[in-house]
């Protein structure tokens, strides 16, 4: 039977949740820029979706789309911000 305490070699890897980290390393201007581009994507596909729905008349894709923009703007916002206290400009 293995125990959380010996996953990863005892103590020191003992077992965290996914995506957990213990000190952020790397360029994080790199992941922000990532994310925010994703959110870019994500509003296309929003406006896509949207002007699929008014074509078809289907109202549900329609307001998909509109949610879909709706969270990709705010996804970027919250990026700029971040950015913003970290004192980057975006």
């Amino acid at each position: 039977m293995l125990y959380p305490l010996s996953y990863e070699g005892g103590t020191q890897g003992a077992y965290r949740a996914p995506g957990f980290h213990w000190l952020r390393r790397g360029n994080t201007v790199a992941m922000s820029a990532t994310r925010k581009a994703k959110a870019e994507f994500d509003r296309v596909v929003g406006r896509a979706k949207e002007g699929i729905g008014d074509a078809t008349g289907n109202a549900r894709m329609r307001n998909e789309g509109r949610t879909d923009q709706v969270r990709a703007r705010m996804r970027k916002t919250g990026e700029r911000v971040k950015d913003a206290l970290r004192g980057r400009r975006y």
